[in-house]
């Protein structure tokens, strides 16, 4: 199966780079044959792998990451990661229970090299295009756990999902929060750059401080610097007051910028990242 992957994977590129010639030169575009649309071509096989084909749906999946390996030296790069993405987006949409593989898959080579962001540009792309299918995947939380410090960009290929993912805003929060006491700077820089993410895409209300339930659920809580959607809701409960997702929102963003304080007395690399914000 190997080898036809990769004869595949090399005629798409001979495709590509015929495209990219013929917007060259006229006369390409004379002598080429009828065009053939890669990504009409790999609509019809991601959704016909959908009856039951579980050896199509492997093939898919490892053709994807082929493509996604291509050298980005290579003119055919771009377009060679765009249709491994869609490979990738489309089976995660008509097939919930691959998104586990994918992820899988995707996090081992995210952690591989931090410095191919065509892996991590497509978690992304899984995360807004795909919520519902990997934020149930307990691999998603297991990918943030283990992001290294050249891995920022994890951090923010998860941002679709934390207005409204109680776990993997938590999980993020979590893992963030230890990274803030580690011994290493760089460390507590990606730890920094997690709470920064988690602030930027937090939906909030325009005026903050008009929500007294967050207000008070925050100075009551700041002190512990931890704060779960749990907590938020038991609080809530027992004064009989009914809680929103814009207040659990607000009374969360009130918590990181209060554990946020401890990076005033930190080195020079973390302060710096904190005031300039990257």
């Amino acid at each position: 199966m190997t080898h036809i992957l990769k004869v595949i994977k090399s005629a798409i590129e001979l495709r590509i780079m015929d495209e990219i010639r013929s917007k060259e030169s006229a006369w390409v575009r004379s002598v080429l044959p009828p065009d053939v649309d890669v990504v009409s071509v790999l609509k019809v096989l991601t959704t016909e792998s959908a009856n039951h084909r579980q050896l199509t749906v492997l093939g898919l999946i490892n053709l994807a990451f082929l493509l996604l390996s291509v050298n980005r030296t290579k003119p055919t790069a771009t377009a060679c990661w765009y249709h491994g993405k869609l490979i990738l987006v489309r089976l995660c949409k008509a097939q919930p229970e691959t998104a586990g593989h994918i992820l899988s898959q995707l996090s081992d080579k995210i952690f591989a090299d931090y410095t191919q962001h065509q892996y991590t540009d497509c978690l992304y792309l899984l995360c807004k295009l795909t919520p519902v299918s990997v934020e149930r995947c307990p691999t998603l939380v297991g990918v943030l756990e283990g992001c290294q410090p050249p891995g920022a960009r994890v951090y923010g290929a998860v941002r679709p999902l934390l207005p409204f993912s109680t776990r993997v805003r938590d999980a993020l929060v979590m893992v963030c929060r230890k990274g803030l006491y580690s011994r290493d700077s760089a460390y507590r820089c990606l730890a920094l750059s997690g709470f920064l993410t988690v602030l930027k895409y937090m939906k909030l209300s325009r005026e903050l401080q008009s929500s007294q339930n967050s207000l008070s659920i925050s100075d009551q809580y700041s002190a512990h610097s931890y704060l779960t959607q749990l907590t938020v809701d038991m609080h809530a409960t027992s004064q009989g007051t009914a809680i929103t997702s814009r207040v659990r929102n607000e009374t969360i963003c009130l918590e990181v910028l209060s554990i946020l304080r401890r990076c005033l007395v930190q080195d020079a690399a973390v302060k710096q990242l904190l005031y300039t914000g990257k």
